[in-house]
Protein backbone atom coordinates (compact mmCIF):
# COMPACT_ATOMS: atom_id res chain seq x y z
CA UNK A 1 0.00 0.00 0.00
CA UNK A 2 1.34 3.12 -0.85
CA UNK A 3 1.99 6.11 2.05
CA UNK A 4 -0.63 8.17 0.25
CA UNK A 5 -3.00 4.99 0.52
CA UNK A 6 -2.31 4.72 4.25
CA UNK A 7 -3.24 8.08 5.16
CA UNK A 8 -6.08 8.19 3.45
CA UNK A 9 -7.02 4.98 4.85
CA UNK A 10 -5.96 6.25 8.24
CA UNK A 11 -8.27 9.41 7.40
CA UNK A 12 -11.15 6.83 6.90
CA UNK A 13 -10.32 5.41 9.74
CA UNK A 14 -10.98 8.26 12.03
CA UNK A 15 -14.05 9.43 10.07
CA UNK A 16 -15.37 5.89 10.94
CA UNK A 17 -14.27 6.31 14.99
CA UNK A 18 -16.17 9.53 14.68
CA UNK A 19 -19.39 8.25 13.27
CA UNK A 20 -19.46 6.09 16.67
CA UNK A 21 -20.88 9.05 17.94
CA UNK A 22 -24.64 10.25 18.37
CA UNK A 23 -24.08 13.23 16.63
CA UNK A 24 -25.78 13.52 13.28
CA UNK A 25 -23.59 13.50 10.09
CA UNK A 26 -24.42 17.38 9.98
CA UNK A 27 -22.53 17.59 12.71
CA UNK A 28 -19.28 15.63 11.80
CA UNK A 29 -17.89 16.94 8.27
CA UNK A 30 -15.04 15.74 6.27
CA UNK A 31 -12.65 18.06 4.10
CA UNK A 32 -14.72 18.07 0.99
CA UNK A 33 -17.50 19.31 3.24
CA UNK A 34 -16.05 21.90 5.52
CA UNK A 35 -14.45 23.62 1.94
CA UNK A 36 -18.59 24.81 1.82
CA UNK A 37 -17.03 27.47 4.34
CA UNK A 38 -14.76 28.66 2.52
CA UNK A 39 -12.63 26.80 -0.66
CA UNK A 40 -9.24 27.76 0.89
CA UNK A 41 -9.82 25.73 3.73
CA UNK A 42 -8.14 22.87 3.30
CA UNK A 43 -6.15 21.52 6.07
CA UNK A 44 -8.51 20.23 8.18
CA UNK A 45 -10.20 16.60 7.41
CA UNK A 46 -13.11 16.41 10.06
CA UNK A 47 -14.98 18.59 11.54
CA UNK A 48 -16.91 17.99 14.26
CA UNK A 49 -19.36 21.47 14.81
CA UNK A 50 -21.31 21.67 18.14
CA UNK A 51 -23.50 24.32 19.41
CA UNK A 52 -20.81 26.12 21.62
CA UNK A 53 -17.68 25.34 20.07
CA UNK A 54 -15.86 22.81 17.43
CA UNK A 55 -13.34 20.41 17.08
CA UNK A 56 -10.99 20.30 14.34
CA UNK A 57 -8.80 17.97 13.21
CA UNK A 58 -6.28 17.40 10.77
CA UNK A 59 -4.53 13.63 10.82
CA UNK A 60 -1.16 12.92 9.16
CA UNK A 61 0.11 9.43 8.90
CA UNK A 62 3.51 10.10 7.11
CA UNK A 63 6.70 8.77 8.20
CA UNK A 64 8.83 10.69 5.55
CA UNK A 65 8.75 13.94 7.52
CA UNK A 66 8.06 15.57 11.05
CA UNK A 67 5.25 18.25 11.09
CA UNK A 68 6.99 21.61 10.38
CA UNK A 69 6.20 25.37 11.36
CA UNK A 70 4.72 25.40 7.33
CA UNK A 71 2.58 22.37 8.06
CA UNK A 72 1.22 24.09 11.65
CA UNK A 73 0.68 27.26 10.16
CA UNK A 74 -1.79 26.29 7.26
CA UNK A 75 -3.63 23.87 9.85
CA UNK A 76 -3.87 27.14 12.31
CA UNK A 77 -4.59 29.82 9.61
CA UNK A 78 -7.85 27.40 8.53
CA UNK A 79 -8.72 27.12 11.66
CA UNK A 80 -8.92 30.38 12.75
CA UNK A 81 -10.54 31.68 9.72
CA UNK A 82 -13.17 28.85 10.10
CA UNK A 83 -13.50 30.17 14.00
CA UNK A 84 -14.75 33.44 12.61
CA UNK A 85 -17.15 32.09 10.19
CA UNK A 86 -18.70 30.06 11.93
CA UNK A 87 -18.28 32.65 15.33
CA UNK A 88 -16.59 30.08 17.62
CA UNK A 89 -14.10 28.77 19.58
CA UNK A 90 -12.71 25.87 17.76
CA UNK A 91 -10.41 23.37 19.24
CA UNK A 92 -7.35 22.01 16.55
CA UNK A 93 -6.25 18.68 17.13
CA UNK A 94 -2.90 18.22 14.45
CA UNK A 95 -2.77 13.90 14.32
CA UNK A 96 1.15 12.79 13.66
CA UNK A 97 2.87 9.61 13.72
CA UNK A 98 5.70 12.08 14.37
CA UNK A 99 6.77 14.65 17.21
CA UNK A 100 6.36 17.83 15.40
CA UNK A 101 9.73 20.11 14.48
CA UNK A 102 10.65 22.65 17.28
CA UNK A 103 9.92 25.62 15.60
CA UNK A 104 6.42 24.44 15.25
CA UNK A 105 5.93 23.46 18.65
CA UNK A 106 6.57 26.81 19.27
CA UNK A 107 4.15 28.23 16.62
CA UNK A 108 1.56 26.31 18.57
CA UNK A 109 2.56 27.38 22.19
CA UNK A 110 2.41 31.01 20.94
CA UNK A 111 -1.34 30.63 19.10
CA UNK A 112 -2.14 29.29 22.45
CA UNK A 113 -1.48 32.17 24.20
CA UNK A 114 -3.65 34.24 22.63
CA UNK A 115 -6.18 32.13 23.99
CA UNK A 116 -8.64 32.27 21.19
CA UNK A 117 -8.46 29.40 19.93
CA UNK A 118 -7.07 25.86 21.08
CA UNK A 119 -4.30 23.99 19.40
CA UNK A 120 -3.58 20.25 20.29
CA UNK A 121 -0.55 17.93 19.06
CA UNK A 122 -0.85 14.86 19.47
CA UNK A 123 1.75 12.29 17.99
CA UNK A 124 2.71 8.81 18.39
CA UNK A 125 4.37 5.96 16.45
CA UNK A 126 2.05 3.06 17.61
CA UNK A 127 -1.14 4.26 15.80
CA UNK A 128 -3.57 2.58 18.16
CA UNK A 129 -2.01 5.04 21.00
CA UNK A 130 -2.11 7.88 18.80
CA UNK A 131 -6.27 7.62 18.25
CA UNK A 132 -6.73 6.46 21.90
CA UNK A 133 -4.93 10.26 23.20
CA UNK A 134 -7.67 11.65 20.49
CA UNK A 135 -10.40 9.66 21.97
CA UNK A 136 -9.56 10.73 25.65
CA UNK A 137 -9.81 14.34 24.10
CA UNK A 138 -13.43 14.00 22.55
CA UNK A 139 -14.14 12.04 26.23
CA UNK A 140 -12.97 15.67 28.17
CA UNK A 141 -15.19 17.27 25.73
CA UNK A 142 -18.12 14.90 26.42
CA UNK A 143 -17.87 13.47 23.45
CA UNK A 144 -18.72 9.63 23.69
CA UNK A 145 -18.11 6.83 21.37
CA UNK A 146 -21.48 4.34 21.19
CA UNK A 147 -20.89 0.64 20.93
CA UNK A 148 -23.89 -0.74 18.94
CA UNK A 149 -26.00 -1.76 22.08
CA UNK A 150 -25.35 1.61 23.20
CA UNK A 151 -23.39 1.39 25.48
CA UNK A 152 -20.99 4.44 25.76
CA UNK A 153 -17.29 3.34 25.17
CA UNK A 154 -15.06 4.27 28.08
CA UNK A 155 -11.68 5.42 28.15
CA UNK A 156 -10.61 1.67 29.53
CA UNK A 157 -12.44 -0.13 26.78
CA UNK A 158 -10.48 -0.94 23.19
CA UNK A 159 -13.43 -1.59 21.22
CA UNK A 160 -12.63 0.82 18.70
CA UNK A 161 -9.39 -0.80 17.51
CA UNK A 162 -11.43 -3.10 15.45
CA UNK A 163 -11.74 0.32 13.55
CA UNK A 164 -8.18 0.84 13.14
CA UNK A 165 -7.39 -2.56 11.46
Amino acid sequence: MSKQDLGCKFETQIHELLQLTKLTNKNILREKDIKKYSVHITGIDHLIDLDDFCIAIQDKYVHSHKPTNTDIHHFKTCVNDLSKILKKKIYGIYLSILEPTAPAKKSIEYENSLKNNEFNFMHHENKEKLVFELLQFLYSKNIYLYEENDTVMLNENENYLNYLN
